[in-house]
């Protein structure tokens, strides 16, 4: 397909395939098969949104399809990457850190019939290795992961390693801007803060039950150092937010060695899992992106995303004049460019 000149010809054709796969005859982890299925039941919305964001990461490296070579960057089932190979793009790589994302991604990829050059498994480091031997991509792409990258700095950082001329476009629904949108995403992320996520309760959210991170944190603190009086440790916990394990061991000897406790997140609510590292949907404001992005080697754009008015409800006609006039500050999710 000729994604340039027949963007909506792309589209269309891309969201009907949608509508004839068979998710219940592929075979991938239930996650995976839970979240597929909520993707095409609103697979007009996801393809536009893959659409805009090709199109900007092609709008900002100069490159035409047919010589972008794409990492589709916690590609999850792999959709965004998927789209992009069917409409032209040269090569195109889905990356993961999780193997059961890998693995419904090439399955949906065959039944798609939609040839992806490769599948890697692991994060930057694993790019790294891989492309040591190959051509470099000059794009990366991303939905809904940015706000859960650990060390954002770093993570450009090794992008650039990866191609000092790389372009990259991430969607986030973690827009600070929109009150709503951000009102509820701290409420989310004071719920994984303090009590957990029973995955029971909301599929999407988890594969499985995840123990409050505050719980996990004072865990890691107890093995770390099992003297230290119930009350340091309290004090700990709760200095340690938004840390790994292996920076939580290390805040943990630092404090028995000088007393001095780190400085947990300027924001009040942000936080994240201290096994895997991924922040629960990280809160950041388009000026602290900026910042991030500029230290590591990037010019940065931004622009408002848009709300699902491509499906036949009572909701749709509001929807559209909703994005007519969202702008940042009311738009449902914010597309980042960095180039």
């Amino acid at each position: 397909m000729d994604f340039l000149n027949n963007k909506q010809a792309c589209i269309d054709l891309f969201v009907k395939q949608l509508n004839q796969l068979n998710i219940a005859g592929l075979t991938m982890a239930p996650y995976c098969k839970t979240y597929l299925q909520h993707l095409v039941q609103h697979g007009r919305y996801y393809t536009e949104i893959y659409a805009r964001l090709l199109s900007l990461l092609l709008d900002n490296n100069q490159l035409t399809p047919n010589k972008t070579i794409l990492v589709d960057y916690g590609a999850g089932n792999g959709l965004l990457g998927i789209f992009a190979k069917y409409c032209g793009f040269y090569k195109v790589y889905s990356n993961d850190i999780d193997a059961d994302c890998t693995q419904a991604a090439q399955t949906l990829a065959n039944a798609l019939q939609v040839p992806i050059d490769d599948y890697i498994t692991g994060d930057t480091e694993s790019l790294l290795n891989y492309f040591s031997c190959k051509s470099a991509p000059n794009a990366i792409a991303g939905t809904d992961v940015i706000e859960h990258i650990y060390n954002l700095p770093a993570f450009l950082t090794q992008l650039k390693k990866l191609n000092p001329q790389v372009t990259v476009v991430f969607s986030t629904g973690a827009n600070a801007h929109n009150w709503w949108k951000k009102r509820a995403l701290i409420q989310q992320q004071i719920q994984d803060e303090h009590e957990g996520t029973i995955a029971a309760d909301n599929s999407l959210a988890a594969a499985t039950n995840i123990p409050a991170f505050l719980q996990l944190r004072t865990q890691i603190i107890n093995t770390t150092a099992p003297a230290l009086a119930a009350a340091e440790v309290s004090l700990l916990a709760c200095a340690t937010r938004g840390l790994v394990q292996h920076d939580i061991e290390n805040a943990v000897r630092q404090y028995q060695a000088t007393g001095q406790l780190p400085a947990p997140p300027a924001h009040p609510t942000n936080t994240c899992h201290p096994i895997t590292g991924s922040w629960s949907e990280r809160l950041l404001t388009i000026s602290q992106y900026q910042q991030i992005f500029k230290e590591a080697g990037f010019s940065m754009n931004c622009y408002p995303g848009f709300y699902n008015s491509f499906e036949k409800n009572s909701k749709s006609v509001a929807l559209k004049w909703m994005n007519l006039f969202a702008g940042k500050k009311l738009a449902p999710f914010i597309i980042i460019t960095g180039y």
